[in-house]
C-alpha cells in the first residue's frame, strides 16, 4: 500500500515538472529559407573569399534572425564578419573561430524582401573539400515568433597553387590563363560565333 501511494506521488510530481516545461512554438512560413553563396566555388590554397548568409523571406517580415554555422576549421579560418545594410542590429557579439560561427542580427522593422544577414571572409589553409552548413540551431522569428525555414550548405573546394581555365569554341583553338583563379571575359571570343563553349578547370598546383 505504501508503495502504491509513493509510486502515485511520483507520478503526479513527474506529471508537475512536465507541465512546467515550456514548449518551442514554431509556426509555419511558406518557404522562408536561409542560404549561403556562392553555394560551390573552387578557391587556392592561401587565398581568401567572401561568402555571404542570405535570407529569402518569401513576403514573411523577418525582424530577428540567428544564424549558426559550421565549418572545417582546419581547412578554412574565419577572418572576419561584415554587417549588412539589411540588418543592421546587433544584440550579441559574433563568434567566428573554431569551425562554429554564430551571428545573431536583427532589425527595428520587419524585412519582407530577400536580403543579406551578413558576410564573412574565410582564408583557406589546406587542400580539400570544405562544406559550411548551416546548423538546425539557427532562428528566424517575425513579431518575436519563431517561423519555420530552410536551409542550403555550401561547398568549397580548396586546391593546391592556382587553377588554370581552358576554353575552347568548336573547331578553334584553345587559350589557356594560368595566372587567374577565374576565366577571362569570353564575350570577344563568343561575338558573331555560334558554336558550344567547352571550359575546363584544371588544378595546375
Amino acid at each position: 500500500m505504501k508503495c502504491s501511494a509513493l509510486a502515485l506521488i511520483v507520478l503526479m510530481v513527474a506529471s508537475i515538472v512536465v507541465a512546467a516545461l515550456p514548449v518551442r512554438s514554431i509556426r509555419a512560413a511558406g518557404s522562408v529559407q536561409l542560404s549561403l553563396g556562392p553555394a560551390a566555388h573552387n578557391v587556392s590554397k592561401g587565398a581568401t573569399f567572401t561568402m555571404t548568409i542570405n535570407l529569402a523571406t518569401v513576403g514573411e517580415a523577418v525582424d530577428t534572425v540567428s544564424a549558426e554555422l559550421t565549418y572545417p576549421s582546419s581547412r578554412l579560418a574565419c577572418v572576419s564578419v561584415a554587417n549588412s545594410p539589411d540588418f543592421t542590429l546587433s544584440p550579441q557579439p559574433d563568434v567566428c573561430s573554431g569551425g562554429s560561427i554564430v551571428i545573431q542580427r536583427g532589425r527595428t522593422s520587419g524585412h519582407t524582401s530577400n536580403g543579406v544577414i551578413a558576410t564573412v571572409t574565410f582564408q583557406t589553409l589546406m587542400s580539400g573539400d570544405a562544406q559550411v552548413t548551416v546548423n538546425n540551431t539557427s532562428q528566424v522569428l517575425s513579431g518575436g515568433e519563431e517561423v519555420d525555414y530552410t536551409s542550403a550548405s555550401a561547398d568549397y573546394y580548396v586546391v593546391n597553387g592556382l587553377i588554370s581555365y581552358t576554353w575552347a569554341l568548336s573547331g578553334q583553338g584553345g587559350y589557356t590563363d594560368a595566372s587567374r583563379t577565374t576565366p577571362r571575359d569570353l564575350s570577344t571570343m563568343m561575338a558573331g560565333q555560334s558554336a558550344w563553349l567547352v571550359v575546363r578547370a584544371t588544378n595546375t598546383g
